[in-house]
């Protein structure tokens, strides 16, 4: 299984615009209290590209206007599971017992709902995920990062970029795509991902 944030949205968590808002929303609060003509340039972009659904880059312009630990501080209160219940589509899907999942969301309800036994891996552990299909075991690999891992988030263009131009993660990918049959969960057509993963194939 290959899910989206569209899956997550039931426990709660916002869309990929839903999150956009949050952030467009600090960021203007920020350059209400120190509206220096660099942090206006940046949040005129921002949201030129927000209107546009260019939200990759938007995030990008987002991450160099924010100091970084507000930024973080917002997407981590955004997308934080704590208090919030397992959506029931994630056991169901584990039930099913699937060969695994690859997840594009960086919230841990995935995580949180899978068995002891599952192998757990991000884009950025390949000494971890390569060994995937070689156990037989079922895995969970996080293609855009986890929550608690800062380095390993996939949220800007140029972090986008990063993961698709590694060869471990193409590798790994493709070779999923050639032997497992997929099922695409809380994506629209016209996400990125969706593309990216049928252009791989």
């Amino acid at each position: 299984y290959v899910i989206g944030a569209g899956v997550s949205a039931a426990g709660g968590l916002p869309s990929w615009d839903g999150l956009m808002t949050t952030l467009m929303a600090a960021s203007e609060e920020f350059v209400g209290k120190y509206p220096s003509d660099k942090v206006k340039k940046l949040l005129a972009e921002a949201k030129s590209l927000h209107h546009t659904s260019d939200y990759w880059r938007s995030t990008e312009k987002i991450e160099q206007l924010l100091p970084k630990e507000e930024y973080d501080a917002v997407v981590r209160s955004a997308l934080s599971t704590e208090g919030r219940q397992v959506p029931d589509v994630y056991e169901l899907l584990w039930r099913l017992q699937p060969a695994g999942i690859v997840d594009f969301n960086l919230d841990d309800f995935a995580a949180r709902s899978a068995g002891q036994n599952v192998r757990t891996a991000s884009w950025n552990e390949p000494a971890k995920y390569q060994q995937f299909l070689l156990s037989g075991k079922t895995f969970l690999y996080h293609a855009h990062g986890q929550f608690h891992d800062r380095k390993s988030w996939v949220l800007t263009k140029g972090a986008r970029d990063r993961v698709y131009d590694d060869q471990s993660h193409r590798r790994f990918i493709v070779t999923l795509l050639g032997t497992k049959r997929f099922v695409f969960l809380g994506f629209r057509p016209s996400d990125f991902t969706y593309a990216a993963l049928h252009a791989m194939s």
